[in-house]
């Protein structure tokens, strides 16, 4: 399956009429010449094949007048065929970033179609031969930076589902950041995803990525309901993911673009509302965790807890693993719970599955998240020695999405089916072995 964002258009829409006011009275203070400007021959040279300095403004009356003057002159520099070649090639150049953008306003929060008594210019120079984008030192780094940190450790676990939204041509819905819209009914929009070089570091647009299902599909109720008017509630669809394409969709080094996990809100509200009930917890020193707030999605881990033999008295350190047999070999993994409940109840099962020790202490759960646990070089080196359980409700709506999705065929590709199996039996297995002292067969 092959998932897109698409090159949107930018809207940007003015915060400050006064500053208009203020660009406009300058200008119509300093009305232009009305002599024109001829290239000689080197110059004409230069633009052509080296370096061109463009401006583009709102049409209005002076500039319209030039116009007419230069093609009345014969001075007009692109013919009919010829400006729609030079339109498609500075449009082309400038989708690909290959055009940095100026201004000639210094507030950044100004860059916008001004209204037609107004007057802004924005400057684009245009290198014919190099590459502006090559001279973008800080944009090269990151993404050396990301390209090792992602290949050199490929620590991908199959066994972890995420969630997101799509649309009927595969496109991962985006949502806009409320960081970057200025709202203002009194001005007009512009068409301007050439502004980005000049404009705040923050992204512009968001894509959510989802570990409980339920809340995924709370967002597409959401964005049904809002936008029910422009679209067909069957042109969204909640689709499973695994860790491979959500590591790389987390780490895009895109300047205007970002995603971004949703953490189960459902758990962190017990975890938060109900941490009297959660007293067998051990935080993580580093998570930022308070009575009223919990940074990231929550992962549990059952430490190791000791017990006494009840016939030799000898001591033994319990380890809580999985065991699974695999080509006659049995394989050990530790498991990562994404609820406390069900941490819980594999403890118990322990408890059960182990009469003949006398357990002393309580169970003792770690507590973390799971954005800096995969970022933990104890993950790292043991990362294929490790298996996420998510919770009931993700198993449940697995199972569902599978039927619905095999009865339309055409809805859902190999590769999603693929994902949707693998996850649905190895979670249906690892569940059915917390109430089973048997090995998983794989």
């Amino acid at each position: 399956m092959h998932l897109k964002y698409n090159k949107l258009t930018y809207i940007f829409i003015s915060k400050s009429q006064s500053s208009l006011n203020q660009i406009s009275n300058k200008f119509l203070k300093n009305k232009i010449n009305n002599k024109l400007i001829i290239q000689n021959f080197w110059q004409i040279i230069i633009n052509k094949y080296l370096q061109e300095i463009i401006y583009l403004s709102p049409s209005h009356t002076l500039s319209e007048s030039y116009i007419n003057k230069l093609r009345k002159n014969s001075l007009f520099l692109y013919q009919e065929n010829s400006y729609k070649k030079f339109l498609q090639k500075f449009n082309k150049d400038l989708c690909n970033n290959h055009i940095q953008i100026l201004s000639n306003i210094k507030d950044k929060s100004l860059l916008f179609l001004l209204k037609r008594n107004n007057t802004i210019c924005l400057q684009y120079n245009w290198l014919k031969i190099l590459n502006f984008n090559l001279f973008n030192l800080k944009k090269y780094i990151q993404y050396i930076y990301s390209y090792f940190k992602y290949n050199v450790v490929n620590n991908v676990n199959k066994s972890l589902p995420f969630f997101i939204l799509i649309n009927n041509n595969n496109e991962i819905i985006l949502s806009e950041s409320s960081d970057q819209l200025y709202k203002n009914t009194n001005s007009l929009f512009f068409f301007s995803q050439l502004l980005k070089y000049k404009l705040s570091h923050k992204k512009i647009y968001t894509g959510l990525i989802f570990i409980n299902p339920i809340d995924a599909l709370e967002y597409h109720k959401h964005i049904n309901m809002k936008y029910n008017s422009f679209i067909n509630s069957n042109q969204i669809q909640v689709i499973p993911i695994n860790m491979n394409l959500y590591l790389k969709l987390i780490n895009i080094k895109k300047q205007n673009i970002e995603f971004r996990l949703i953490p189960d809100l459902k758990e962190i509200s017990n975890l938060l509302y109900k941490n009297k009930i959660y007293k067998y917890l051990s935080q993580n020193i580093s998570q930022d965790f308070g009575h009223n707030y919990f940074q990231g999605q929550p992962i549990y881990l059952i430490k190791p807890i000791n017990a006494i033999n009840k016939k030799n008295k000898n001591l033994k350190i319990f380890n809580y693993l999985f065991f699974f047999n695999k080509n006659n070999s049995l394989l050990k993994y530790e498991v990562v719970f994404f609820n406390y409940n069900t941490a819980i109840n594999a403890w118990k099962n322990m408890l059960k599955n182990n009469k003949d020790h006398i357990f002393f202490n309580k169970p003792l759960i770690y507590i973390s998240n799971l954005e800096k646990f995969i970022e933990t070089s104890y993950y790292k080196e043991k990362y294929n020695k490790i298996i996420f359980l998510p919770s009931i409700n993700t198993y449940k709506f697995l199972k569902t999405y599978l039927k619905i999705s095999t009865k339309k065929q055409n809805s859902i590709n190999c590769f999603i089916k693929d994902i949707i199996v693998y996850i649905r039996t190895f979670c249906y297995r690892l569940l059915w072995s917390l109430t089973s002292n048997q090995p998983i067969n794989l």
